[in-house]
C-alpha cells in the first residue's frame, strides 16, 4: 500500500473500533496459502432478474436457482478445509468449549461453559441480551481470552486460561458484525478484495473470486457502489460476501439481521442457507429473535446466565 492509502485506512480505523476488529480478521498468516479452488468468471449476468419492484433481492424460495441458468459454477458442496468432499459426512466436533468462564469486571458473563459444535453444523445461540452469546463468538474469534478453561478448534487448543495460543487471523474464520463494519470509503469490490489481498491471493484470482461471490449473492451489478449507496439488505449481503470470499471453515454472525424487516430478513436467511449448502462451513449465529433461530438452525443452544439452559 502507498502512503496515501495507509493514511486513509488509519483514519477509517480510528473512526470505528469494529473496523479495527474486522481488519484483524482479514489479515492472515502468510504461511497459509490461498486455496486453488477458484471458479471461472465470464458467465452471462442475470442482473435485475432476481429483484423485486423495490430493487431488493428476492428470497431463494421466490426465484429460480442460478444454476438453472448456467450462472452458477459447477462446484460440488465441500468442506472449505479439505479437498475431500467425503469429509463433510464425518460427524466430528469442530469447536469445543471446555469449562470456559469469562468475566468483565465483577460481572460473570460465562460460567464454566462447556459446548461442542460439530463440523458444518448451523448452531444458533439464542437468548436475551447479556446472556453471553456475543462473548462466545468473540472467544471463538480470538477477540477475547477466557479467564478459565480451554477452547479448541479442529482439535487444536486455540485459547486456554488467560491467553490466546492461536492468533485471530490464523483461525480460518469469517465474521459478520451486528453493525456490519463495512469500509465506508471502499467500493463493494474493494471491500471484498481487501481480505484476499492480505492473504496474498493473486490479483486475477482475487478478481474472479470476488465476482463469483457477488454473483452468488446477487450483487454483481453493485460492484462499484460504496456502502452508503446501498440499501440495508444490500449492505447485509456485502458483509456476508466479504466474510465468505476468503473461504473460511467457520462463519460467525452476530445478530446481522436485527435491523431488517421480516420480509428482507427471510430473504437473506434463505440465501444464507443456500450458501451454507454450497460451501459447507460451520455456522455459529447469535440472535435473540426466535423466528431467526427457526429459519436458520440445525440446532439451537439457549444461553442463560452464562450457561447452556
Amino acid at each position: 500500500m502507498d502512503a496515501a492509502t495507509l493514511s486513509h485506512l488509519r483514519a477509517a480505523l480510528d473512526e470505528n473500533a469494529h473496523l479495527r476488529v474486522a481488519c484483524r480478521l482479514h489479515f492472515v498468516s502468510a504461511r497459509r496459502t490461498a486455496r486453488a479452488h477458484d471458479c471461472s468468471a465470464g458467465r452471462r449476468s442475470i442482473a435485475g432478474k432476481n429483484f423485486d419492484a423495490d430493487g431488493e433481492w428476492r428470497s431463494a424460495f421466490d426465484r429460480e436457482s442460478l444454476s438453472d441458468h448456467g450462472d452458477s459454477v459447477p462446484c460440488p458442496p465441500r468442506d472449505f478445509g479439505t479437498s475431500d468432499s467425503s469429509a463433510i459426512r464425518t460427524r466430528m466436533n469442530h469447536i469445543e468449549f471446555d469449562g470456559v468462564s469469562k468475566m468483565f469486571g465483577d460481572r460473570v458473563v460465562l460460567n464454566d461453559l462447556s459446548l461442542q459444535i460439530e463440523k458444518a453444523e448451523r448452531l444458533v445461540l439464542f437468548g436475551p441480551s447479556g446472556c453471553g452469546k456475543t462473548t462466545v463468538l468473540r472467544l471463538i474469534a480470538g477477540l477475547e481470552v477466557p479467564d478459565k478453561g480451554e477452547i479448541r478448534i479442529a482439535a487444536q487448543t486455540v485459547a486456554s486460561s488467560g491467553k490466546n495460543l492461536v492468533r485471530p487471523e490464523e483461525r480460518d474464520l469469517g465474521m459478520v458484525f451486528q453493525d456490519l463494519a463495512l469500509w465506508p470509503h471502499m467500493t463493494v469490490q474493494k471491500n471484498l478484495t481487501f481480505g484476499l489481498n492480505a492473504r496474498g491471493v493473486k490479483k486475477r484470482q482475487a478478481e474472479l473470486r470476488v465476482l463469483e461471490m457477488l454473483r452468488r449473492v446477487g450483487l454483481e451489478h453493485r460492484i462499484a457502489a460504496k456502502p452508503h449507496q446501498l440499501s440495508g439488505g444490500e449492505q447485509q449481503r456485502v458483509a456476508l460476501a466479504r466474510a465468505l470470499v476468503p473461504r473460511p471453515s467457520i462463519l460467525l454472525m452476530d445478530e446481522p439481521l436485527s435491523s431488517l424487516e421480516d420480509e428482507r430478513k427471510r430473504a437473506i436467511a434463505s440465501d444464507l442457507l443456500n450458501l451454507h449448502s454450497q460451501f459447507v462451513f460451520t455456522l455459529i449465529y447469535v440472535t435473540h429473535d426466535r423466528s431467526e433461530a427457526d429459519m436458520l438452525a440445525s440446532r439451537v443452544c439457549q444461553l442463560r446466565d452464562g450457561r447452556v439452559a
